[in-house]
């Protein structure tokens, strides 16, 4: 799955400005940082957490074929692209894709690092889908999109006053990666799902900051 270690060190390049970038396709919310070893050494990314749009069908049609290979990723695209042609049924009105985007990716192919699938609730975001790019066989090695990806979940909540993000964990493997970042377990009916309130979205987001050296913008 993905790793988080808060006591990974990360050097950054401070003459990139991740706001001097060119900008792509679709709604970007916030900046992010992923790392990318160089030279044995990890280097700090520059990257954005986008929601996917109608001007990004191209995108997600042409990386389709290496990201249906997993699981969450294929539910994830071919909803996506099942939303942009039919009109999306009443229960799923509330249903939004995201990326997390590497703008330095020269190839279109190695530019997506995460994707997620949401629905918007009354007061909660709940997280149906996350698949990271970090288990695909991609020529650009750079990992952290999933932590990217939560925390870009939590900015958008938090405009959003939203009360909480919520999600049905896969396995004991991914319990325990989100538990790391702040979650825990909690009774919602007749299921256990992890949870996130409000109150801790920022020490989240302070901590992923602070270990890939971005500003939280």
């Amino acid at each position: 799955m993905f790793g988080f270690n808060l006591n990974m060190q990360i050097n950054s390049n401070s003459s990139l400005s991740v706001q001097k970038l060119p900008s792509f396709r679709g709604e970007r919310i916030c900046s992010v940082g992923l790392r990318k070893l160089v030279n044995g050494r990890d280097k700090y990314i520059p990257a954005f957490f986008t929601r996917l749009t109608k001007e990004d069908e191209g995108l997600i049609n042409r990386i389709k074929s290496i990201w249906e290979n997993k699981f969450y990723a294929r539910i994830i695209v071919s909803d996506f692209l099942r939303c942009l042609r039919e009109p999306l049924p009443r229960e799923h009105k509330y249903k939004r894709f995201f990326m997390v985007e590497d703008p330095n990716s020269l190839k279109p192919d190695d530019r997506i690092k995460s994707l997620a699938m949401v629905l918007l609730e009354d007061e909660s975001l709940y997280l149906s889908f996350l698949q990271s790019a970090s288990s695909l066989k991609l020529e650009d090695k750079v990992s952290g999109g999933g932590v990217a990806m939560i925390y870009g979940l939590t900015k958008l909540a938090q405009k959003m006053g939203l009360k909480e993000i919520r999600l049905t964990s896969a396995n004991f493997e991914t319990d325990v990666w989100y538990k790391r970042l702040g979650f825990t377990s909690k009774l919602f009916g007749k299921t256990y799902e992890m949870y996130l309130p409000q109150k801790k979205f920022a020490k989240l987001q302070k901590s992923v900051e602070t270990m890939y050296e971005f500003e939280g913008k």
